[in-house]
């Protein structure tokens, strides 16, 4: 967490990246994912797991004001 991130390619898509077998010569794209573990409360409404393209254009509080009108 916390990191930066580089864009291999243009041509790469989210979505289709795990297909993308050119990518994955001299390990510019991998298909083993980031994992955290941590526990969970009785008292989260909720988690949100979101890509960081969510995260680069939208603020926390954003998020939590997105995910509060879903539940009301």
């Amino acid at each position: 967490m916390g990191g930066t991130s580089q864009q291999p390619s243009t041509l790469l898509a989210v979505s289709r990246s795990f297909g993308d077998k050119d990518l994955k010569v001299n390990n510019i794209l991998t298909v083993i994912p980031d994992v955290i573990l941590f526990p969970l409360f009785s008292s989260l409404l909720f988690i949100v797991i979101a890509c960081d393209g969510v995260w680069d254009t939208m603020t926390d509080q954003d998020n939590l004001t997105a995910m509060l009108v879903m539940f009301d």
